[in-house]
């Protein structure tokens, strides 16, 4: 383990306690430049290294180490390679002019380092320092690459927070809303009202209503984000549904539960008792609780109504081409693909490489597929059906 016999931490304001961690952060980087003395048992003894590193606190840097059988004296450390680069040379060539001339037994002179990286150091061979400088460089691509990309994502969420905002206060306010917040925040009403429009698809995109059962068949709906249970009532026959259609009605503001229209609210109602049988959003469409190995849906008969997913459909794990099946892959027709069917292809291989997929089919078309390495029957929506069936006739 690396020890810092002297705090010579250039460029960082840390405390004593937190020399170790910085030390093994140290010496779990990468050697980027090396040069070292061996010592009579042929070990390494006097090193000086540059060291690529990730701080405790998550930020890239370079250590430059100069070690010893006595412990290791932290040099420097900074966040630009060059700077260094230029301080582990300077070491290097330090030691070098500063060392007593050794002698083999033949009296000529011997190098001090057995390995340098240097230039103008005995022992340096052309070109040598040039590996780690390349790596070194391509690291700090990487990391600023990295860093870019985190600004970017948290400007992108500060826009979208600021665009749904504005529609949100925009759509409280009613009548003369954006001309009200336009004054406010010092834009033109046009500016305004466009913000809120790239907010109002933002909560369309995240708009999402999970739906549950109890025991007895009754059936209870929750927008995600929300703490009120919407129970719906026993008879699904009596409901409008599909929950899919329901549920894209509310995103669109064609629809919502009300007690007007028979739902009981259920402020801060806890779920724990209730099962989870489906998920509808509007970035992944509906997705179906259950036993996927199984065939099991989560749902009992009144969800099941309610879902509309009176139809079978078969997923088959492929490995390689099958030209013949008479069956789709669900991503290049829109298929939505419930999470438990997922799970299990992946369990067979899917997404492990590019030769095993998925493929899907209904039930009564179902037939011999090549390279099928596992199938499952599962319960589909019967829109989802009409658009797999769809899909198949456009491949006859």
């Amino acid at each position: 383990m690396l020890r810092v016999i002297r705090s010579t931490l250039q460029g960082l304001d840390i405390t004593e306690d937190r020399e170790g961690e910085f030390a093994d952060a140290a010496e779990a980087g990468g050697l980027v430049r090396e040069t070292y003395a061996k010592n009579e048992h042929g070990q390494k003894g006097i090193r000086v290294e540059v060291r690529a590193y990730s701080d405790p606190d998550g930020q890239h840097r370079f250590a430059v180490l100069y070690s010893n059988p006595a412990g290791v004296d932290w040099q420097q450390d900074t966040e630009d390679y060059d700077e260094a680069r230029a301080l582990y040379e300077e070491t290097v060539r330090n030691e070098a002019q500063g060392a007593a001339p050794e002698s083999d037994e033949d009296g000529r002179e011997t190098p001090l380092f057995d390995h340098t990286d240097v230039p103008g150091i005995d022992g340096y061979e052309d070109g040598a320092e040039g590996a780690g400088d390349a790596e070194a460089y391509m690291l700090v691509a990487e990391w600023t690459t990295e860093e870019a990309e985190k600004a970017q994502q948290v400007a992108t969420a500060k826009a979208q927070d600021r665009q749904i905002a504005y529609a949100r206060a925009i759509d409280a306010y009613g009548r003369g809303g954006q001309i009200l917040l336009a004054g406010r925040v010092r834009k033109s009403t046009p500016t305004v009202q466009d913000i809120a429009d790239r907010g109002r698809k933002l909560i369309r995109a995240q708009f999402t209503v999970d739906l549950y059962e109890d025991n007895a068949g009754g059936l209870y709906l929750r927008r995600r984000g929300e703490t009120t249970v919407w129970s719906m009532g026993y008879d699904a026959g009596q409901l409008g549904g599909p929950f899919a259609s329901d549920a894209a009605a509310w995103r669109d503001g064609e629809w919502e539960p009300s007690e007007s229209d028979g739902q009981i609210p259920g402020y801060g109602r806890d779920t724990s008792s209730l099962t989870h049988i489906a998920t509808w959003s509007t970035s992944a469409g509906l997705d179906l609780m259950g036993d996927a190995a199984a065939g099991r849906p989560a749902a009992g008969a009144g969800g099941r109504e309610y879902l509309d997913i009176g139809h079978t459909a078969v997923w088959s794990v492929v490995r390689g081409e099958s030209p013949d099946a008479r069956a789709v892959e669900p991503g290049r027709v829109g298929l939505d693909i419930p999470s438990v069917v997922l799970d299990w292809a992946e369990k067979n291989g899917v997404g492990a490489d590019d030769t095993t997929y998925l493929l899907v089919t209904p039930s009564d078309e179902a037939g011999e597929v090549m390279g099928e390495l596992d199938y499952i029957s599962y319960p589909m929506a019967g829109a989802d059906m009409t658009t797999l069936r769809a899909a198949l006739e456009e491949l006859n």
